[in-house]
């Protein structure tokens, strides 16, 4: 199999990895995008970035994977503009890679993808640009959860951040998510005996979120 190529030492098998990533099957690039990110090659950077247009939703997110060990800048370049790519999952994975990389043009390229059209990949961009420190994604899940449509989703992301990066987010910030109280989510509910279903707020449970926001501020000395 391809991955048995995936060797630091085999610099000679990058050649025949990238020339599987052309495979009928997708196993095969799959597995030989995988080894591409094993090897860290430079020299297959941009054979990786077009698995990202990969028809199959495996050898796309190898291709990012590998993409994100190798983590160039380069191999960023390339994950920026498929960012403006017709595939929204091209562009989900692409900023699944640039949350690795860590470059401030990369930063800066997740922050326009707050406007994507699709729900999905505004969601993730803000997620990851939040486990980067950037206040930017905990503002905008912040105002999601606050918009009652998507509240459980954007809270739910809101700790998965704050788990991870409550340390690189500035107070002010901190300050918005330790008062998130009263929030709601709409949803369809049957009540009683009645068979209509009506639309309703559910409560959703910001204590955990609060509580990261609260003890880094209690930490810092600043007042919440």
């Amino acid at each position: 199999p391809v991955q048995s190529l995936a060797t630091p030492a085999n610099v000679l098998a990058v050649t025949p990895l990238v020339g599987a990533l052309k495979d009928s099957e997708p196993d095969v690039r799959r597995g030989a995008a995988y080894a591409l990110g094993v090897l860290g090659d430079p020299r297959a950077t941009d054979s990786l970035a077009a698995t990202i247009k990969d028809p199959d939703g495996t050898v796309r997110v190898a291709g990012a994977e590998a993409l994100k060990r190798i983590g160039d800048a380069k191999s960023s370049a390339l994950l920026v503009a498929t960012l403006k790519s017709g595939d929204e999952g091209a562009r989900f994975q692409a900023i699944e890679a640039l949350g690795a990389v860590r470059d401030p043009k990369a930063v800066a390229a997740l922050a326009t993808a707050l406007e994507d059209a699709s729900e999905a990949v505004r969601m993730h961009a803000a997620e990851t640009l939040g486990r980067l420190g950037d206040a930017r994604g905990v503002k905008w899940l912040i105002a999601l959860a606050l918009g009652k449509q998507d509240a459980q989703d954007a809270v739910t992301a809101l700790g998965r951040v704050m788990e991870e990066a409550t340390q690189s987010i500035d107070s002010e910030t901190l300050q918005a998510v330790a008062h998130l109280e009263s929030v709601t989510q709409l949803q369809y509910a049957t009540i009683a005996d009645d068979d209509t279903a009506t639309m309703v707020e559910m409560p959703v449970d910001c204590t955990e979120v609060r509580k990261y926001a609260l003890e880094e501020l209690m930490r810092r000395g600043v007042k919440a």
